[in-house]
């Protein structure tokens, strides 16, 4: 065969070349990491990429950050120590920033335990691997440590009494309303908000503030339509009433996730086969002072193709105070939150912080799972609240609480003076008390 016959083949097969290649990239961009799942899986491979790394890392820093003695600080070095060098740079900064945030929470300023800390920077990679993973969180929520004063005595000279501070974690990262209750008016008095950090706001009632008055009875802290704080507002001669502390735990509740879908077509085939799920839950406690409810949300998503996904909400009443009584505080943390990847049938239990003393997971079963199979079960921890009388008057932990806080005037002293009959103490008090007694 002359050079003249074979060239024509030559330039077909460089054509044919060229077309493959163009084929490849073209499946490459447009299908991305799925297309090399693919071949992977045509080649029976199982090697790990960067983000499945860094998903495992994140794994061992949520599990250590689960020990109530470990240094939040020292697992989150850790985690950033051990990600894969070519883990996507975003991964990396998130939790660089995650744990920027919470050192600068550890100043003076800050109010809260080091036990919130480690469990709110648990709670940030628990969203950080969501993400990686393209699951759904509940919104992120500010939380609340200390408020001070916890209430505003209006015998006080105005300038004792010109702020309220709050001191908490993610002030910055979502919109807060601040409401005064005036008789049955609600003024917005948000423009009076200051956020000098993310763990830090503070509420001017100066000259230059918010306008207290004698009709003044509350401030309310709102997010998402959700009262999230009240601070009483002591009109001078104000009618005292008694507080009660009640002890209770509540009986267990348990959720299954439902299977989850995206416009127009539902995600996976329900079932799991081996694949996870990674298991998310997250539990609030909601004051509506005349009950006490938990608000439980629950994801379960397949860590390998096809990506099946399953998520539920409820809300359950776990609490109702007696007759002629309000629920004026829960004295305990009100939020917990727990996730783990499955790798059996079998039910998992792992111990849990604030309200709940232990989590109870089904991920992976026998045959399909969304439905069937996969659930949680919340065991609560004893709960207690401060409870006080319904009406028109101003608890006796309350009044305490803002003298320990030194946020109180000798009218009000001599209030108290007068009323022997009624037992001043906080919250703080009162559990010392309990414990001398036991």
């Amino acid at each position: 065969m002359g050079k003249s016959s074979i060239r024509p083949l030559y330039s077909n097969f460089i054509r044919m070349k060229k077309s493959i290649v163009l084929i490849m990239f073209t499946v490459f961009v447009v299908s991305g990491c799925d297309f090399i799942d693919k071949i992977k899986e045509f080649l029976g491979m199982t090697v790990p990429n960067a983000t499945e790394e860094a998903v495992a890392v994140i794994d061992r820093g949520i599990s250590e950050l689960s020990v109530a003695s470990a240094d939040w600080q020292d697992v989150l070095t850790g985690v950033l120590e051990d990600l894969p060098e070519d883990v996507q740079s975003t991964i990396r900064t998130e939790v660089s920033e995650l744990m920027q945030r919470g050192i600068a929470t550890t100043g003076t300023e800050l109010r809260c335990n080091v036990d919130f800390l480690r469990i709110r920077m648990r709670q940030g990679l628990e969203r950080i691997k969501a993400r990686i993973l393209g699951t759904e969180l509940p919104p992120l929520e500010p939380q609340l440590c200390q408020v001070v004063p916890s209430a505003i005595d209006m015998s006080l000279n105005q300038n004792r009494r010109n702020k309220i501070e709050f001191f908490g974690y993610d002030f910055d990262r979502t919109e807060i309303t601040v409401l005064l209750i005036e008789g049955n008016r609600q003024i917005d008095i948000s423009r009076n908000l200051d956020r000098p950090s993310h763990y830090h706001m503070t509420l001017n009632l100066g000259s230059s503030g918010a306008n207290l008055t004698a009709q003044s009875s509350r401030i309310i802290l709102k997010w998402g339509g959700r009262e999230i704080s009240s601070i009483g507002i002591i009109q001078p001669e104000p009618n005292i009433c008694q507080t009660r502390m009640d002890n209770f735990r509540p009986a267990n509740v348990s959720l299954m996730p439902a299977h989850a879908t995206k416009p127009g077509k539902s995600r996976g085939d329900k079932e799991f086969d081996g694949h996870g799920p990674y298991m998310y839950c997250h539990v609030k406690l909601i004051n509506e002072r005349t009950r006490l409810r938990a608000k439980v949300y629950v994801t379960a998503s397949e860590t390998r193709r096809d990506w099946t996904y399953g998520k539920a909400e409820r809300i359950f009443t776990i609490y109702t105070p007696d007759p002629g009584y309000e629920i004026e505080e829960v004295i305990s943390s009100v939020v917990a939150s727990y996730s783990y990847t499955d790798n059996d049938h079998a039910e998992d239990v792992f111990a849990g912080s604030g309200p709940v003393q232990k989590f109870k997971f089904n991920g992976d079963g026998g045959g399909s799972d969304i439905g069937r199979n996969t659930k949680v079960e919340i065991q609560f921890n004893a709960l207690r609240v401060q409870l006080k009388e319904t009406g028109n008057c101003v608890s006796s932990a309350m009044i305490r609480s803002i003298q320990l806080q030194d946020a109180i005037s000798p009218v009000l002293i001599r209030k108290m003076e007068r009323t022997p009959q009624i037992r001043f103490l906080a919250p703080s008090e009162y559990q010392l008390r309990d414990s001398l007694i036991q």
